[in-house]
């Protein structure tokens, strides 16, 4: 099955991008990378260090490098949702993905590591965050009904 292309004077014609699951891959992946630049500052609090003691204190990873690789996923998402209905769905497994197994990393310390039981309402987020790039993953751009009037 060939996927139709998008000639990229239409495609980057506006600033935003011309479908409205693009579009919404595009807010979605604004609003996370909201949090990677967070990260990235160092502007977390002492609980969110706390909550993520696998990636810190277990793994050895920065919060700063947490923030990086936020912004990572989150470009690459962005991209994708200037491309065409049929390739938009890499962005929204990459996004769906992350969001998933950051969950993931915020249920571990309270669980396995004697974390603050709070963590979980990190977890809860983020897996909000994760349903509804999946609810808005499934949703298709309405057709273009040709108008018999050449309106």
């Amino acid at each position: 099955m060939s996927l139709p292309h998008t000639p990229l004077d239409v495609a980057f014609k506006k600033p935003w991008p011309s479908t409205r699951r693009g579009f919404k891959l595009w807010l979605l992946a604004i609003i996370v990378a909201m949090k990677g630049v967070g990260y990235l500052r160092g502007a977390t609090s002492t609980s969110t260090e706390l909550a993520l003691q696998l990636l810190t204190e277990r793994l050895h990873v920065p919060l700063q490098a947490c923030g990086l690789m936020i912004l990572a996923v989150c470009a690459f998402a962005g991209f994708c949702s200037y491309c065409h209905h049929g390739r938009d769905r890499y962005g929204y497994m990459a996004l769906a993905g992350f969001s998933f197994a950051w969950a993931a990393c915020f249920l571990v310390a309270p669980v396995f590591l004697d974390g603050p039981g709070y963590a979980i309402q990190g977890c809860l987020s983020w897996l909000l965050i994760g349903g509804f790039v999946l609810f808005c993953a499934g949703d298709a751009d309405p057709q273009q009904i040709p108008r018999r009037d050449g309106r």
